[in-house]
């Protein structure tokens, strides 16, 4: 069951500063009339000053008034848009988190018969950074069978598997513009069009099978046939694409409960 937002002290001043810095003009004007009206409450003669107190009296109304029936509409707003939010977040988290657990899982399994079992991850943060994904690109054999069933090889299961990754993105991209976090937002395209490029992905790993592999062959065939096909024979991976997806988790795992009630 998810949680509606709750409004509290922070996210009210939060939400005052952000209304004086969009109505910027208007509170300044009022504020100098609302001045002009003190000084003449409590320095003028006694004609003017009862003028002074009603008019700067009235004009601080008018100001707290501006001020609450714009966070009035504000939280009507939110209100309305929060279910939206939470679908939006479901998706990322479907997206993100089960990426995330593909590769653990890739992680866990590599060398699979063939070497011993990996060392554990401690964390998934720590689980997405080079030091595990180089383990993974000298590891993982694609001619091996992986581990779902129907039974196939990596050299199978790898794109069928980014293919999915990439229509879940997509989706989000397409359905949740409107209501998704700009931050979270950015960091899905820049994963689709980073750690999960097609074009330089594991979609390509028909084509790179064909032409042998990235760079030269020779050092590759001297291997035992065994190790010939590791995956860092045909993809590579880049700092900064593996952080994107690590940033868009990092996100996901801040505003899980949030979200949806829980972490």
């Amino acid at each position: 069951m998810t949680q509606r937002p709750t409004v509290d002290a922070k996210k009210v001043l939060a939400s005052a500063a952000f209304f004086f810095n969009e109505h910027k003009f208007l509170i300044i004007s009022l504020s100098v009339i609302a001045g002009f009206f003190f000084f003449l409450w409590r320095f003028a003669s006694p004609s003017w000053s009862d003028f002074g107190l009603n008019a700067f009296t009235e004009t601080v109304g008018i100001i707290l008034t501006v001020f609450l029936v714009d966070q009035i509409i504000k939280n009507q707003e939110r209100r309305r848009i929060f279910p939206l939010q939470v679908a939006a977040f479901r998706d990322v988290a479907s997206f993100v988190d089960g990426l995330a657990v593909f590769w653990l899982n890739a992680y866990n399994n590599s060398g699979q018969g063939e070497l011993p079992p990996p060392p554990e991850a401690p964390s998934m943060q720590e689980f997405l950074t080079m030091t595990y994904f180089t383990q993974i690109l000298k590891r993982i054999n694609l001619d091996a069978e992986a581990p779902v069933i129907p039974k196939r090889t990596w050299w199978d299961y790898f794109p069928q598997q980014e293919d999915s990754f990439r229509q879940l993105g997509e989706k989000i991209l397409e359905r949740h513009a409107a209501v998704l976090d700009p931050y979270a937002y950015e960091l899905v395209h820049r994963v689709l069009d980073g750690f999960l490029d097609p074009h330089v992905g594991l979609k390509m790993l028909p084509v790179l099978r064909q032409l042998g592999g990235l760079g030269p062959n020779e050092a590759w065939e001297q291997l035992p046939e065994g190790h010939r096909n590791r995956l860092g024979r045909y993809w590579v991976i880049f700092d900064e694409q593996l952080k994107d997806f690590a940033d868009l988790h990092a996100w996901y795992r801040a505003n899980k409960k949030l979200y949806l009630g829980h972490d």
